[in-house]
Parts: C-alpha cells; structure tokens; sequence
C-alpha cells in the first residue's frame, strides 16, 4: 500500500469514528428526553400504583382484572385518563427505544413498563379489541422486552410498592408471572 492508500484508510476511519460519536449523541438524546417524558409522569403513575395497591380483590379475582372493572365506572374518569396517558407516553417510548444496546439496555432496566403491564394489562387488551390490533403495539413490545431483560435477573420477586406508606400494602410479581407475561405479551404481538 502507497502513503495514498494509508491516508485513504485513515480518513476513512476516522470519518466512520466521527459518524459513530454523532450516533451515539443523537442515542444518547433521545434516551434523555425519553427520561424527561417518563419522569415527568411519576405523579400520575404513582396514583395509579395507589390504586393499584390499595385494591380489595373479590376472592378469586386476578388484581389486574379488579382494576379494569374499576376503570370502566364513572366515577374514575380521571385516573382512566392518567392510564391512557401513561400508555400513549410507554408506547412513544417503545417506538423509539434506543438502538445501541448499552442505551438500550438503561431503558429496558427501568422496569416500570413492566409494572404497567401487570396493572393494564387487562385494560389495554380490552382496548386492544376495541380499536385494533395495532394500539399501543409499541407499548406491547417496549413491554415485552423489558420482561425478558428482567427474566435475565436472578431474582424470584419484584415489587410494587405501594404509594401509601401507611397502607403499606405492596405487590409482589413473581418471575413465574413475568413468564405468564411473556407469553401474553408474545401472543398479542403475535395477533397484530
């Protein structure tokens, strides 16, 4: 090879060196304003988490179904509407989950997705049936991805905790039902 030839291959690389950095950056904001949306959303989740927790079940019920029926009354319209916001936010997450896996991985870690589809679940298949197979589909997969990043974990049990520390009355996801979740989650994606 010439003196040519190596200065070719040098501003080659490092032309590909320069459009990697402007990659990682443009990744990079698109993570923090991920965070930024979803943080500024922690009120509203954290009511629905009360909700959530603060449930008396009917014996036999599953929480999340209780939670669909208490969805559908009049009376919460207004947490109805914190639950579809937080799912159109998850979804515009989930379409636009960062590429690079060391981003990637951040958001998929920050399991309340996760949670939202233990306590929506219900809701959203609903809604699901109602408007089409393509709501919230982005949601389904942020979801679903997120699941199998924390079935990796070498753990047995997440937590819920509940908002109201007088209440004190926390959920358990145990990973036999981060399972049970995959296999909804990959059975309506598969239904699209």
């Amino acid at each position: 090879m010439t003196l040519q030839d190596w200065l070719l291959l040098g501003s080659a690389i490092g032309e590909f060196l320069i459009a990697f950095v402007i990659y990682w950056e443009w990744e990079g904001n698109r993570l923090d304003r991920f965070l930024e949306d979803a943080g500024d959303k922690n009120e509203e989740r954290k009511k629905i988490f009360n909700e959530y927790c603060g449930l008396n079940c009917p014996e036999g019920k599953a929480r999340n179904q209780a939670f669909k029926d208490m969805l559908s009354l009049m009376e919460h319209e207004q947490l109805r509407e914190i639950c579809n916001d937080n799912i159109r936010l998850f979804s515009r997450v989930g379409a636009r989950l960062p590429l690079w896996p060391t981003l990637k991985n951040r958001v998929l870690d920050w399991h309340v997705v996760v949670f939202l589809w233990e306590i929506l679940g219900p809701y959203v298949e609903e809604r699901r049936r109602a408007a089409g197979p393509s709501f919230a589909v982005s949601f389904l997969g942020y979801a679903l991805a997120s699941v199998k990043r924390l079935l990796r974990q070498r753990r047995d049990e997440w937590v819920i905790v509940d908002p109201d520390l007088a209440r004190k009355q926390n959920v358990s996801v145990t990973r036999n039902r981060l399972e049970q979740m995959r296999e909804e989650l990959q059975a309506s994606l598969a239904s699209k």
